[in-house]
């Protein structure tokens, strides 16, 4: 998410000009799913959250609301920012891919090598290819997460370990490639409180995941045998985008 701050300095400076006005401070509520000890929670939006402040001599703060405070389900949080629960929101496009069915090709394996390079040719082709599946909001953020791998129960990391292993493909597109693979694909909910609960329960043999799932607070470690790093598969494209009356 880190890599893409210098989305936000073009969307903190329109926020600013809708607010310079008003003779209070007025308050952006942002809502995550993520926990409150999340990168993005103690990385990303407290950053923010001292810029809008400093760039408007306080007239704009913002509230965080993790976790699901304004509504639980990831899924639902390109809703909710349309919607105005929330007045900015942190989401996943694969949870919504019917909204995203451009953006959602940078998930594809071969598209990129690194996350850094996968957002900045997001960023190459947004204005000319993507704008017009984010003409409901104003975007604040599009980018990949960095660090894919296998958290599984068994070992994965060959040909012959993928072979009937039970698989979460992180998107409904990735299907195929998981089952030309020799795995089994599971279809379930893409987060991160169902893949865990697969992994203890047996469910699954293996999911995408990356490496902030596998510390704190996910804890991924606790229901894997085994991570597989270097996976070339799939980049997760996330967001933060604004309600277009803010």
């Amino acid at each position: 998410m880190t890599k893409t701050r210098f989305s936000l300095v073009a969307a903190i400076c329109a926020l600013l000009g809708l607010t310079a006005r008003s003779a209070t401070a007025e308050e952006l509520s942002v809502a995550t799913f993520v926990p409150p000890q999340h990168l993005t929670s103690t990385g990303m939006f407290a950053w923010f959250e001292e810029e809008i402040e400093g760039r408007s001599g306080g007239s704009l703060t913002m509230k965080l609301y993790p976790a699901g405070q304004l509504g639980a389900g990831p899924m639902q949080q390109y809703r909710r920012v349309v919607e105005g629960v929330a007045d900015v929101v942190l989401g996943v496009a694969a949870y919504t891919p019917a909204i995203f069915p451009k953006s959602m090709l940078a998930i594809l394996p071969g598209s990129a090598e690194t996350a850094d390079q996968s957002t900045r040719a997001i960023w190459k082709d947004f204005d000319e290819h993507l704008a017009d599946e984010y003409g409901d909001v104003k975007v604040l953020a599009v980018g990949t997460v960095a660090g894919n791998l296998f958290a599984a129960s068994r070992d994965v990391s060959t040909m012959g370990g993928l072979q009937g292993a039970k698989l979460v493909p992180f998107a409904a597109m990735t299907t195929p490639i998981v089952a030309a693979l020799g795995a089994a694909p599971v279809q379930m909910p893409v987060t991160v409180k169902e893949m865990y609960t697969g992994l203890s329960t047996g469910t699954i043999d293996a999911t995408m995941a990356s490496y902030n799932n596998i510390a704190p607070p996910w804890n991924f470690w606790d229901v894997s045998t085994y991570v597989v790093e270097n996976v070339p598969t799939t980049f997760a494209v996330t967001y933060a985008l604004v309600n277009k009356e803010r």
